[in-house]
């Protein structure tokens, strides 16, 4: 008996010995003196996706904006910055290609990024182009690539040439050569842009708003400005827009503007034209 009791003692270490009996007789005893353990779901603190994630290609540039979060993924206040690593790839699944160095933003703030598309990626066919925006802790530690933009890959439309501008009797006379070498007129879009440089008619704030003055299919050369003041100084810019359908979605693909022609309204009468070609 005595035995027996020192092996049980060293069996099942503090247990008292008829405790030991009675749980013993209910299945119960596991070797050793451990408490319960409540399982819990371990917080990664990882910061949760950005919102508003927005993507704009114009000419072979691409720019995104997104909002950076202010809490983890489990809810919890993020207090320092996060790092930030922008990636892309040409299909939903695969490889994700980094897009320039990472870097950190603070919660809550207005994140932006910008490159240059490699020449593979300016060239061939329209196809979709996915972009990531990934996010870190101070550990490493990512959310993953939970939500994507997408834009166009491929050729986009060549630029405006021969633009030129001239005072009207009606206004301001546009005109400029159609876009060629392969484009499809009736799959893009002429935009013409002005911007009020000088006038004695409006507020100084509204000089250096540049706005969309007209949009006009592909095929057109020309345009008139009918909504000018004698004495302002106005400047000029065009694009082509190219418009694509991939995944059944169709999307836009800015080609570059053009340079910006300057041109002050006279005395009524073409012969008033002042025009300035320089940047």
């Amino acid at each position: 008996m005595i035995g027996e009791e020192s092996t049980n003692r060293q069996e099942f270490g503090c247990l008292p010995l008829q405790l030991v009996a009675i749980l013993a007789a209910a299945g119960l005893v596991m070797a050793g003196c451990h408490k319960p353990i409540t399982q819990q779901t371990p917080s990664l603190s990882v910061p949760g996706p950005v919102e508003h994630l927005a993507v704009v290609r114009g000419d072979n540039m691409i720019w995104l904006t997104w909002t950076m979060p202010h809490k983890t993924t489990d809810g919890h206040k993020i207090k320092t910055d996060i790092t930030i690593q922008v990636c892309r790839r040409e299909d939903i699944s695969g490889t994700c290609t980094n897009a320039g160095d990472s870097f950190l933003l603070a919660p809550s703030a207005t994140g932006s990024f910008s490159e240059m598309l490699p020449p593979e990626l300016t060239s061939g066919p329209a196809r979709a182009l996915y972009y990531f925006v990934e996010l870190r802790n101070s550990n490493g530690r990512s959310t993953g690539l939970t939500n994507s933009v997408w834009t166009v890959a491929g050729n986009g439309p060549s630029p405006i040439v021969e633009f030129t501008a001239v005072t009207h009797e009606n206004g301001v006379l546009l005109r400029w050569k159609p876009s060629s070498s392969g484009d499809n007129p009736s799959d893009t879009v002429i935009r013409v842009y002005r911007r009020l440089l000088t006038s004695t008619r409006v507020a100084q704030a509204q000089l250096a708003e540049q706005k969309l003055l007209i949009e006009l299919p592909g095929t057109f050369d020309h345009a008139v400005d009918n909504e000018v003041h004698v004495g302002s100084i106005y400047e000029y810019r065009v694009q082509c827009v190219g418009r694509v359908t991939v995944n059944k979605q169709t999307l836009e693909s800015p080609g570059r503007f053009s340079l910006p022609i300057r041109i002050q309204v006279g005395s009524a009468g073409p012969s008033s034209a002042g025009l300035d070609k320089s940047d």
